[in-house]
């Protein structure tokens, strides 16, 4: 049952906040949310939840789940404390719209709405299914800007630029289709989106554009085609990668993007399972499977199954194994790629293409590094292959299991002497010296995903 019932006008200013006068002594108390953050957001079915960097002030943000078509991660603003999500809202009429609303941490409130479509009855049916379904959601690098999918000027998804210095509200894009999966480059120049349409016989059609913030131009980059495009992620400034996926093949057509210029040739031939790129060094590393060495109807010359490596993002394609890789992720924080097998993640390599050796008793598992401290946590989420589990060391040393079960949503709180994850409904907590796992919390449903904001 919703208990608000917004005026159909949206805010389009601020709500200034009651004066409250300080009462924080000098020391937190240890369950209470520290006013300069960060603070960890969890989202579940029972809403969005956070608590302190030692686990502790549990307090509920949102009583429904919010739209999050891809998890949180697009939703926290690199700094400045914000939160940005898409929710339902209950209109006079009683007619309930997707509207975007802005959430200031640690109290909970939200300092803006704005409604994410104006017209519903005017709007395409493709059109307000693509809106909740897709990520349409991408914070400036300062966090000072909000880019937002929305239907107000048409039929269609359009993306627009939320200003939060000025509180401007600014069109971007004005294509026939619809426009989603907003990307900024990494200097704040730029953002590279996709924009589809359905033709009459319902196949769906996608181009890959670019637009200038400032500017507003927009260019497009990639022709209009029946398979979905990825961004695999950023290589410097103003390249990226990019391919195609379909059902059958996989990826296909791997390239690097330019935001300033419009075309680019593919750097693989074949199909591929998964694709990842160190943004400093450009380097790129791809996988590719035994059936799709033998099976490539997407592309013309099928790649041998093994892991590859592109220095630089050129040249042709060096295998550096024979065996057979179902993905590939590049964990910067670790400054390694990784290769999954059937087995898990099984293998692992520098940023300049060398192997490197994981610990027999984490093999299959995933790392999270603390930034701070510089521990290793080897992290088997719950749908994971046995054996499920926490280990504590680096890719040097022999781990040590800390916990035996699921261990799902990793997160090192910023001084690196605690780390927060899930276990199904339970929050747990382990804190240095010894890092033995106690339950912090317990919640109404399993969280789905989780996130740092930051002041």
């Amino acid at each position: 049952t919703r208990t608000r019932k917004p005026s159909l006008t949206p805010s389009l200013a601020f709500t200034p906040a009651a004066t409250r006068t300080p009462t924080l002594t000098a020391t937190l108390a240890a369950n209470a949310l520290p006013p300069e953050g960060p603070w960890l957001v969890f989202d579940s079915q029972d809403g969005l939840w956070t608590v302190n960097p030692q686990g502790r002030g549990l307090k509920r943000l949102w009583a429904e789940r919010p739209l999050l078509p891809e998890g949180l991660q697009a939703n926290a603003a690199p700094r400045g404390g914000m939160l940005a999500f898409l929710a339902y809202r209950e209109l006079r009429s009683g007619e309930e719209v997707p509207a975007l609303h802005l959430m200031r941490l640690p109290e909970g409130r939200v300092e803006r709405w704005l409604l994410a479509v104006r017209n519903s009855a005017g709007a395409s049916e493709g059109s307000l299914r693509a809106l909740v379904s897709r990520n349409g959601l991408a914070w400036s690098p300062d966090g000072r800007k909000l880019v937002f999918a929305a239907i107000l000027d048409g039929p269609s998804v359009d993306l627009y630029l939320l200003d939060l210095q000025d509180h401007s509200l600014r069109r971007l894009t004005d294509l026939p289709g619809d426009e989603f999966a907003p990307a900024w480059s990494p200097d704040g120049s730029t953002l590279v989106y996709f924009s589809s349409d359905v033709d009459a016989q319902g196949v769906e059609w996608t181009e890959v554009w670019t637009v200038e913030p400032i500017s507003g131009r927009n260019m497009r980059l990639l022709e209009r085609a029946s398979s979905r495009p990825a961004l695999a992620g950023w290589s410097g400034l103003h390249q990226f990668l990019l391919y195609r996926r379909s059902e059958i093949c996989g990826g296909f057509d791997l390239r690097l993007g330019d935001t300033l210029r419009p075309y680019s040739d593919p750097l693989v031939k074949g199909c591929f399972g998964g694709a990842a790129v160190d943004g400093e060094s450009s380097n790129i590393v791809f996988s590719v499977s035994q059936a799709q060495a033998a099976y490539c109807p997407c592309a013309d010359e099928p790649e041998p199954a093994g892991v590859y490596f592109l220095p630089g993002g050129q040249g042709l394609p060096q295998q550096l194994s024979g065996r057979e890789a179902l993905d590939v992720r590049w964990l910067p924080d670790a400054r390694l790629f990784f290769t999954a097998s059937a087995q898990g993640w099984a293998r692992a390599y520098s940023a300049a293409g060398a192997p490197v050796g994981i610990p027999a008793d984490v093999l299959g598992t995933l790392p999270s590094v603390g930034a701070a401290s510089g521990l290793w946590a080897w992290y088997s989420p719950r749908e994971a292959a046995p054996p499920r589990g926490l280990w504590l060391g680096s890719n040097r040393q022999q781990a040590r299991m800390i916990y035996a079960g699921a261990a799902d949503f990793p997160r090192w709180g910023p001084a690196g002497n605690t780390l927060l994850f899930f276990d199904g409904t339970a929050l747990m907590a382990a804190e240095g010296p010894d890092f033995a796992p106690l339950r912090r919390q317990s919640m109404p449903s399993a969280p789905v995903d989780a996130v740092w904001v930051w002041r």
